[in-house]
């Protein structure tokens, strides 16, 4: 009888990976990076959180000059006239806010129609105003701006009532 040898090889066991193995492992990783920062995009995505914050900050202060309205039947009278003025910041009021802006503070002290004076987010904490400005026309018309808004084309967001 004649016996076949067979011969059996040892399976090929690799350690590890090799150079070329974990450069193209490397290459990929990096463009799928590059493509989900680029669809995320950070810092858009804090210029509209930033830009939504303003216009809610807005609104208030609209609601807040309109339920002085209708307390007293009349906007107040240190609204500027025509031409926009900064609001102070609330902190600041008093001594400290300049006479080239508007002291809101009433609002908050004394009638309770806004909980604080809504600041920009990008506002520095050692300016004294709150990046917002404020206006009333003659015939009643209240417009309140934040003009450093980061998403829109214009660069100014505003709101009248």
């Amino acid at each position: 009888m004649l016996v076949q040898r067979m011969q059996v090889r040892a399976p090929d066991h690799r350690r590890g990976f090799t150079l070329l193995e974990v450069l193209i492992f490397i290459g990929i990783m990096s463009m799928l990076m590059t493509v989900v920062l680029f669809a995320v995009n950070p810092q858009k995505n804090f210029g509209v959180a930033h830009d939504a914050q303003r216009r809610s900050d807005i609104k208030s202060i609209l609601d807040a000059t309109y339920h002085y309205f209708d307390e007293f039947e009349k906007l107040p009278n240190y609204l500027p006239l025509d031409a926009a003025q900064e609001i102070c910041r609330y902190e600041k009021t008093g001594d400290f806010c300049p006479d080239t802006m508007v002291d809101l503070s009433p609002f908050v002290d004394l009638h309770g129609y806004i909980g604080s004076i809504p600041v920009d987010p990008n506002a520095p904490a050692t300016s004294t105003g709150t990046w917002y400005w404020i206006m009333r026309t003659p015939q009643g018309r209240v417009t309140v701006t934040a003009p450093h808004a980061e998403q829109t084309g214009s660069g100014v967001i505003s709101a009248s009532r």
